[in-house]
């Protein structure tokens, strides 16, 4: 309500006062906003640094099947282009994998998207060039707000090991 007793210019310093600290908000909300995307935007970057140099093969699983996104160690360590599974339903590692060991993938993927705990487990690898290498599969299911959305398995070749182990038994 205005005061019959303000001075119209009181009125008009008043208003102008007000402008400018509305500008000023508004400025502060625009770099607020800038930061915040910065910020973002260095998170997504470091995350996907710490996927791709990753040791494991990584994969991303969405909740009906769908592999997200997997690194590169698909390549080194199978023979894979990443290509050949970002967008395939995991029933594709079918040529990845031998059955038995499939199955076992396919079963333990589907236990987890409804909250069952799975320990770690290996199966059979097929290499792009044939050999057969030994994979230990650690996953846990992937969460937003407290629902499960997806899965995310981290994929080690353990063939050496099981090599040293076996010849240590013999």
């Amino acid at each position: 309500m205005i005061r019959p007793d303000i001075a119209r210019e009181e009125l008009v310093t008043e208003l102008e006062t007000l402008r400018q600290r509305v500008a000023e908000l508004e400025a502060l909300e625009i770099d607020h906003q800038a930061d915040k995307k910065l910020i973002q935007l260095e998170d997504e970057q470091r995350y996907k640094a710490i996927f791709e140099s990753a040791n494991d093969i990584i994969l991303l699983i969405d909740k009906k099947g769908t592999i997200i996104d997997v690194n590169e160690r698909l390549k080194e360590i199978g023979g894979y282009e990443r290509e050949e599974l970002i967008g395939k339903n995991i029933r594709s590692l079918a040529n990845m994998m031998t059955k038995k060991s499939l199955a076992i993938t396919l079963g333990n993927f589907l236990k987890r998207v409804v909250g069952v705990h799975v320990p770690r487990y290996e199966v059979e690898m097929i290499k792009k060039n044939g050999e057969l290498v030994t994979i230990e599969i650690s996953a846990r299911p992937l969460r937003k707000d407290g629902k499960i959305i997806g899965d995310l398995a981290i994929l080690r070749d353990v063939t050496e090991r099981k090599q040293t182990e076996k010849a240590l038994k013999a």
